[in-house]
Formats: C-alpha cells, sequence, structure tokens
C-alpha cells in the first residue's frame, strides 16, 4: 500500500512539471501586408490578451492564432501577447510587424510615348511584391530591381493627330496606384539624338533682327533622361563649344536648367586679378530682361513642348519659374521671372559662386528654340 501511493505522488509531481507554461515556438511573420502566425505553448491552462487593436488573438488548444492588419505606416509597429497561466504564472511574447514602403518616383500622369513606342523606366521603392494591370492590350512590363519597365508598341494611326491612352495600376497589399500614359505623335527620347539647330536672339532687347541659327549636335548623357546639345566652336568665347545639358521629362516635354558649366575649360584672364586666385568660368545663368538681373537658381529654368513646324519639329523654351532678389524686407522684394538664359561669366571658388559683375554677359540666349 505505501509503495502504490508512493508512485501515484511521483506522478503528480511529473504532471506538475511538465504543465508549467513555456513557450514552444513562434511562427509569426513580420512583413508589412495583413497576415496570420502562430504561437504554440506548453499547455492549454493560461488566458491571453494583445495590447494593440491592429493585432488580434484567438486561443485553440495550447496554439495562440495571431493575425496582423496590413501596416500603412512606413515605420515599425510592436505589440505585447500577456499569457497568463492559471497558476498565475505570466509570460509576453512581443510581436513586430515592419513598417510598408512603397514609393513611386515618377508623375502619375502625362507619361507619353511617340508612334514608335519604347520603353519608360520607373523607380519604385517597395518592400513587397507588387503586380501591374493594364486597361489597354499595347503595354507590358517587367520588373528589375527597383525599376518597373513600362514598354509600348508601335502605333500607326491612319491620322497622324490620334491619340491613344491607357492606365496602368500598381497593386500592392490592399492599395493601388494608377499612372496615366499616353502615345501620340511626340519626339522620343532617341529622336533627339544628332545634327539639330539652335535658335535664340543674342540681344538683351529681344530684338528678332539679332536672332542666330545655328547647328548643334545631340548626344545621349543619361539614358533616356539628359542629352547634351553642343554647339561648334564660338568665336565669342575663344573657339570654345557650348554644351547645354537638356532633360527629357516624362511627358516628351524637354527642360534646361539654370547653373550649368557651360564652358568648362574657359578662364577669363582678369581672374589672374582677383583675390586668392578665384577663377572666373561662363555659366548659363537665368537672365530677365526687364530688370537685367540674373540668377544661379539650378532650378528647372525653361520648359518646351514640340509643336509642328513645316517638315520638322520645334522646341520653343517659356518662362518656367522665378526668383526673387533676396531683400530682407517684404517692400523691397521683386520677384523675376527667366526670358531665357544668359551665357554668363562666374566668379568660382572652393566654397561659392558668384557672378562677376566687371565681366558682361558673352552671349544671350533669348527666346530660345531647338529645331529637329
Amino acid at each position: 500500500m505505501l509503495s502504490i501511493l508512493s508512485i501515484v505522488l511521483y506522478s503528480c509531481k511529473k504532471d506538475d512539471v511538465a504543465s508549467e507554461l513555456t513557450v514552444l515556438e513562434t511562427k509569426v511573420a513580420n512583413g508589412p501586408l495583413a497576415n496570420t502566425g502562430t504561437i504554440q505553448l506548453s499547455s492549454t491552462n493560461f488566458s491571453a490578451t494583445v495590447e494593440d487593436e491592429w493585432c488580434k488573438i484567438q486561443a485553440e488548444g495550447n496554439v495562440i492564432h495571431v493575425s496582423m492588419e496590413q501596416n500603412d505606416s512606413k515605420t515599425n509597429r510592436t505589440t505585447l501577447i500577456h499569457i497568463t497561466a492559471n497558476d498565475g504564472k505570466k509570460l509576453v511574447v512581443p510581436i513586430t510587424q515592419r513598417g510598408l514602403l512603397f514609393e513611386v518616383n515618377s508623375p502619375l500622369s502625362n507619361l507619353n510615348y511617340s508612334l514608335k513606342g519604347g520603353v519608360k523606366k520607373i523607380n519604385v521603392i517597395s518592400n513587397i511584391d507588387y503586380e501591374v494591370k493594364f486597361d489597354q492590350d499595347w503595354l507590358s512590363y517587367e520588373i528589375v530591381g527597383d525599376t518597373l519597365l513600362l514598354k509600348a508598341n508601335n502605333f500607326a494611326p491612319a491620322d497622324l493627330n490620334e491619340r491613344r491612352t491607357a492606365k496602368a495600376t500598381l497593386m500592392y497589399g490592399n492599395e493601388e496606384v494608377v499612372l496615366e500614359l499616353a502615345q501620340f505623335n511626340i519626339f522620343s527620347y532617341e529622336d533627339f539624338m544628332g545634327a539639330a539647330y539652335l535658335s535664340y536672339v543674342d540681344h538683351a532687347t529681344l530684338d528678332e533682327s539679332k536672332r542666330v541659327r545655328i547647328p548643334v549636335t545631340i548626344k545621349e548623357k543619361i539614358p533616356g533622361t539628359v542629352f547634351t546639345v553642343t554647339t561648334a566652336p564660338m568665336a565669342v568665347l575663344g573657339n570654345n563649344r557650348i554644351n547645354i545639358d537638356v532633360t527629357y521629362n516624362p511627358d516628351a516635354s524637354i527642360q534646361i536648367n539654370s547653373g550649368q558649366l557651360i564652358v568648362s575649360g574657359l578662364v577669363e584672364p582678369k581672374a589672374n586679378d582677383i583675390i586668392n586666385n578665384n577663377m572666373v568660368k561662363v555659366y548659363a545663368a537665368a537672365y530677365n530682361i526687364a530688370a537685367k538681373a540674373f540668377s544661379t537658381k539650378a532650378d528647372p529654368l525653361l520648359k518646351a513642348s514640340g509643336q509642328s513646324v513645316g517638315t520638322g519639329t520645334q522646341y520653343k523654351f517659356e518662362k518656367f519659374n522665378e526668383w526673387d532678389n533676396g531683400a530682407l524686407l517684404p517692400s523691397l522684394l521683386k520677384y523675376y521671372t527667366a526670358d531665357g538664359l544668359a551665357i554668363s561669366a562666374y566668379r568660382f571658388s572652393s566654397v561659392s559662386m558668384s557672378r562677376y559683375s566687371t565681366i558682361a554677359p558673352y552671349v544671350y540666349m533669348l527666346d530660345l528654340r531647338l529645331e529637329k
């Protein structure tokens, strides 16, 4: 009788040890999308609560089922699951969910293709997979790393004025981004390459009789994005060439940024007289005719869209942005709008660039036009 009792007592002690509450396994993904997971415990004798509403739990036997909503924030978030055994022992299990990152670094509309079709590269920064769907069959896509390649087929309408449109829907989680695309008779980036003409008025009064039309060569600088327009040697610039970088926009317009170093090697002899041996080089500056004011503002300066002219296409650059004179008093503040480029001398040092006022502009490029 004594021996049987001892066996029973020993067995009870063993059961108590086995029922001690511990976490055996946690299977909960930490991705930003809505997902589910499980927490397996060593006992069924427990209750559990969770601190935040975005995380739901349900107990079934010795398993806690966890479900999480999509985390639309870019930042990670953490909640705590509090588990209490019937004997009062407490456990805390942290659940962390990463933030959702999905950024389309492109305009969402006016993504325009020429009749030749081609590829547009859209930068998409994402930490999740996504799909792309089109409402038209003349488009297709490919995802290569952080780049979405949107491909348009050739378009040969009977009427060259015809335009076709489409939408591309980027779907991620329970969200979406819609891109608006069009295809019509415009220049593609590649169409600009080769020989062309640059036309401008080389006079501050915009006297049309001073218009100059010179041949230029256009070459690729950044594939699909920036090309360089290069003149022949110009006597007024010491037989140096002007190189103007032009940005090709997703809507097929083009723009010129101010503050470009137009003639990289030209050093004005008067630079020898400047304190600390600062150099003077020739830059493209925004210019306002009426105020005779310059700006080194590097934001987009001039913008142009293509227009059919005779047998070719002309891009006439228009005013795009303005700058102020930096006056401290609002009553003295004046806003200037760029009328065009002025190829002007600037003092250049290791810490700053300022216009060298004793040297007049070498060349005005007002009412600027690119003809192809």
